[in-house]
């Protein structure tokens, strides 16, 4: 089981026991715990929930073992050929040193974000039935099936009834599949 969360603008995989680096954290001392709530994804035995930022109710209880630590010593050096100019700079990162105690998985919907199902791909409403009008009659990827009298053809090439009538299923031009509808008067 493990979880990624943020921790001071850096992103890090966490498991109970795993010691950390992170960002220096102000005001806080050896032996207190911390709490941190922005859980971007937790895996619990091979089911993965991930957030949208964020997993809701979701937090990782770190303990500080050491609240200052300083990282290796980084030179940082500058010059201007034929200027007779240079620089020599040291830096030492701070970081606190944490240990991960528990991370709790959010009890919140598994819909991640999502508002709506996804649509279902197919045909809606087969020849001989009877459909109102804007009824959706063919939901599809590409024109497999074109529109044909009484049947527009939305942006993600939905088939979808003008009028009120019964399907029906043809073949036109080039052996290419129509679906018209023939209005209740004629019907």
């Amino acid at each position: 089981m493990y979880a990624i969360v943020e921790i001071n603008g850096q992103q890090f995989k966490v498991e109970e026991g795993k010691k950390l680096f992170v960002n220096h954290m102000k005001d806080v001392e050896a032996g207190k715990t911390v709490e941190f709530d922005k859980v971007l994804l937790v895996d619990k035995e091979g089911s993965v929930q991930v957030g949208a930022p964020t997993v809701s109710g979701a937090k990782v209880v770190c303990e500080v073992v050491n609240p200052l630590v300083k990282g290796e010593k980084v030179i940082v050096f500058k010059m201007k050929r034929r200027k007779d100019s240079r620089k020599r700079n040291g830096h030492r990162q701070q970081y606190t040193q944490v240990e991960v105690k528990s991370h709790k998985k959010g009890v919140g919907s598994s819909k991640n974000g999502r508002e709506s199902a996804a649509q279902r791909l197919g045909i809606k409403i087969f020849g001989g039935q009877k459909v109102i009008a804007g009824n959706i009659i063919v939901r599809q990827r590409g024109s497999k099936h074109n529109a044909g009298d009484n049947v527009a053809m939305g942006k993600d090439d939905t088939l979808y009834a003008l009028v009120d009538g019964t399907v029906q299923f043809h073949k036109g031009k080039r052996d290419k599949s129509y679906v018209s509808v023939i209005p209740e008067a004629e019907a």
